[in-house]
């Protein structure tokens, strides 16, 4: 408590030197705990030429202003592709946050359905994603876009038929079923804006290639066995629109 006594004599004697320093000296601190740096006060003790010396600390962190109503600084979010839940495939994502311009989305997509006629698109994807944005990450709103671009890999097992898949990715994907795994990798160019809150919204596409091996069967149930066989494809891969949201670990100023 001996540095609490110095304290108050150091106070009580600038005051006496000088009444209006009460007033003042609150208002200079308050002032640099809103520019939130790091000071050094000097305090100049009666009959001493010398100078005593004190510092204060206070945070330096800049918070980061995410969908133009909250002041936060997010470390990770968690998204789902709404594209693929209207296809019936459950998917979850997080992104891990990176105070650069980068950042690692993790996703996971699975359909286990079969409908009618033996249709299905079943499948467990992985799709792990290093993303470099244009500017700080997280930022925008409907007027400021935030824009990135994102490498990714994939590995997905498969096991579909009875449907038609676009772009050709499987020949007579309508009358065969497929079965098999395939491996990859890709590029994405997406935008990201404000909903408000911790809401954000991302607008994407991929290209990408992957190599693809298969047992091909007539498409009914237990249908007879076709041959194996393997497939390149290069081409548009998932489309995305989904929804954000930043997580509970964050900081309000």
């Amino acid at each position: 408590m001996v540095w609490v006594k110095k304290a108050i004599s150091v106070i009580t004697s600038a005051c006496r030197l000088a009444p209006g320093m009460a007033i003042v000296l609150p208002m200079f601190i308050a002032g640099n705990v809103h520019a939130q740096q790091v000071h050094t006060y000097q305090a100049f003790m009666p009959g001493n030429s010398r100078a005593k010396t004190f510092s204060t600390f206070f945070p330096t962190a800049s918070p980061t202003q995410i969908g133009g109503s909250r002041w936060v600084s997010p470390t990770l979010t968690i998204r789902a592709n709404v594209t693929e839940l209207a296809t019936s495939t459950l998917n979850i994502g997080v992104e891990l946050f990176s105070e650069s311009r980068f950042s690692v989305s993790l996703p996971v997509s699975y359909n286990p359905w079969t409908f009618n006629s033996n249709k299905k698109i079943k499948h467990l994807a992985f799709q792990p994603e290093f993303r470099l944005w244009f500017g700080e990450t997280f930022r925008g709103s409907f007027i400021n876009v935030q824009s990135f671009v994102g490498v990714q890999l994939h590995y997905l097992y498969y096991n579909t038929g009875g449907i038609a898949i676009p772009f050709n990715m499987f020949p007579d994907s309508e009358n065969t079923r497929y079965q098999g795994q395939g491996a990859g990798g890709g590029i994405t160019y997406a935008n990201q804006f404000g909903l408000g809150g911790r809401w954000r919204g991302e607008i994407g596409t991929t290209l990408v290639f992957s190599y693809l091996w298969y047992d091909s069967y007539e498409c009914q149930t237990c249908g007879a066995f076709k041959g194996s066989g393997t497939r390149r494809y290069l081409g548009p891969g998932k489309s995305s629109l989904s929804i954000v949201y930043l997580t509970a670990i964050y900081a309000l100023y």
